[in-house]
This record gives structure tokens, C-alpha cells and sequence, in this order.
């Protein structure tokens, strides 16, 4: 069993009531009697295509990692952001302020005078913590992240070279999360605040292999018109639905469907080994 709690989001409330008038004096507890916190992101994900949510249009399953942590955990069924857009979604719920309140009300603008993010508020409680995000559309003065001790993206890779698509970037974010695990002592007593965010769910919706075939198998249309998978026609199509307001043909439609469920997948996979070396080193 993970001792490590899992997390979309973490809030924490604590109230004393009854008929005493006395003041209620609780001591807080130690830095080492507190669980560490993995919390997983995933831009764009779309409830209604996990599992766990009733999602099952194929014989093989979309999101089956996060269904069997949904199964064990506490799972919500209404949830709403506090703004469609990544910058200001994650600044909200990493400060617990809606935007007109925290001052990020658009992708690059900054926090507001005032504001305390989750992993300052951890760092004053004796954690440990660390940020992997493969992407952020925002600068420093308001990214989500601000405080925790290390905070790093997947711009590049190991070797100075810059990532290729989001899925690289993904891979990149997951290698350093899990470094970052193994490099700690397992004997340490001192919890940790571990984020990690994945983005490759986004569009243009081209999924490495073989998750690009999983659930498209049966499309051999101009959408995909050789071996290789481009972004450049599905994107045009989207683009040309979108603006005409001409919904697409039905296989297209299935198509671009099956490669986000596909893109759902790989970063299901990546879930997977995070939660696995979690079990591994028993935290």
C-alpha cells in the first residue's frame, strides 16, 4: 500500500466545535509524522475518457493505471476549473484563489501581490519538494510551481538537445521525477511534495508508437496519408471544422478521437511507472 498520498489536489480543513467556550490549543504535528504528496497533473484530460469515469468504447482500455488508483482512492464526480487554460487553471489550484483573485487570468500574466503557493506552504511545514513540468505557458512571476526547491521542465534532454514534441517532453519530466525519488534516502524520515505534470495529452493529437495505431486501426484515410503520423493534416481538419462549424465525417471524427484516447494511453503508461517506483521505494 503507498504511503505516499496521490493527489489531483490536496486541501486541508480543520475546524473545532462544541458547547466548551474554552479555546481548543492543538500542537501541530512534526514534519516527520506528515505523508509525503505525489501530485499527478495532465493537461486537457478529459474526465469522460478514463475508465474509471465509464469511459470503455474498445476492447482495450484507455486509462487502465489511473483506473486501478481511481479504485483505491477517494474519486470525485464533480469537479470544475477555475478557467479553461492551463496558466491559470494550475495558478488557481496552487494557491486556492480563483483568478480574478490570484491575478493570473491568462497564460502569462503574473500572481498578484500577496500569493503563497502550495510547495511555500510545504516548504514552511518541513518538506521536502520538487516540481517536474514538461509544460507551462507561463513565466516565473506566476509560475504554479514557485517555491518548491527544485522546479524543472522538459525543454530539453539529458544532453542539452531540445525535445522533439510533446512526448518527449513527457519522458523527459518523467525521467527527472524518477531520479529525483531514487535519489532520495529511503531511510529519510523527511516528507516530500513531489509534482509532476504531464502535458502530451494536448493537441495535435500524435501519439508515439504504437499508442498512434491502439485505437485507430481501422482509419486508413487522408488524414493519414502514409506510414509516419503528421500533426500538419489533423490539425487543418480540426482547424476547418472548427471555423466552418461543419462537424467532421464520421471515420475522420473516430480517427482524431482514437488518437487522443491514444495520447491518453502513453501518459497512462508514464502514471503507471511513477506510481511503480513509488510502491518500490515504500513511500
Amino acid at each position: 500500500m503507498r504511503r505516499a498520498a496521490v493527489l489531483v489536489y490536496l486541501l486541508t480543513l480543520a475546524s473545532a466545535c462544541g458547547r466548551s467556550q474554552e479555546p481548543v490549543v492543538r500542537q501541530a504535528p512534526s514534519a516527520k509524522s506528515r505523508p509525503s504528496i505525489l501530485l499527478i497533473s495532465i493537461d486537457t484530460l478529459r474526465a469522460d475518457h478514463l475508465g474509471c469515469y465509464g469511459y470503455a468504447p474498445y476492447a482495450e482500455p484507455v486509462s487502465p493505471a489511473i483506473d486501478a488508483l481511481a479504485a483505491e482512492s477517494v474519486r470525485f464526480t464533480n469537479y470544475f476549473t477555475a478557467r479553461g487554460q492551463t496558466s491559470p487553471s494550475l495558478c488557481s489550484m496552487m494557491v486556492g484563489r480563483y483568478p480574478s483573485s490570484n491575478g493570473v487570468r491568462d497564460n502569462g500574466m503574473r500572481f498578484a501581490p500577496g500569493q503563497r503557493t502550495l510547495a511555500e506552504r510545504l516548504n514552511d511545514l518541513g518538506y521536502e519538494t520538487a516540481a517536474f513540468v514538461s509544460r507551462i505557458p507561463t513565466g516565473k512571476a506566476a509560475h504554479p510551481a514557485r517555491g518548491a526547491s527544485l522546479v524543472e521542465g522538459g525543454e530539453t534532454n539529458v544532453d542539452g538537445s531540445p525535445t522533439k514534441g510533446y512526448h518527449e517532453a513527457d519522458e523527459v519530466v518523467l525521467s527527472k521525477a524518477l531520479a529525483w525519488l531514487d535519489g532520495r534516502a529511503s531511510e529519510s524520515a523527511t516528507p516530500f511534495f513531489l509534482w509532476v505534470h504531464f502535458y502530451a495529452v494536448h493537441k495535435p493529437y500524435t501519439p508515439p508508437p504504437p499508442y498512434e495505431r491502439m485505437f485507430t486501426q481501422d482509419y486508413d484515410g487522408e488524414l493519414r496519408p502514409g506510414a509516419a503520423l503528421s500533426w500538419l493534416p489533423i490539425e487543418a481538419a480540426i482547424h476547418q471544422a472548427t471555423l466552418t462549424r461543419t462537424p467532421l465525417a464520421a471515420p475522420e471524427h473516430r480517427f482524431i478521437v482514437g488518437l487522443y484516447d491514444g495520447g491518453i494511453r502513453a501518459v497512462d503508461e508514464r502514471v503507471a511507472r511513477l506510481l511503480a517506483r513509488l510502491e518500490e521505494r515504500g513511500k
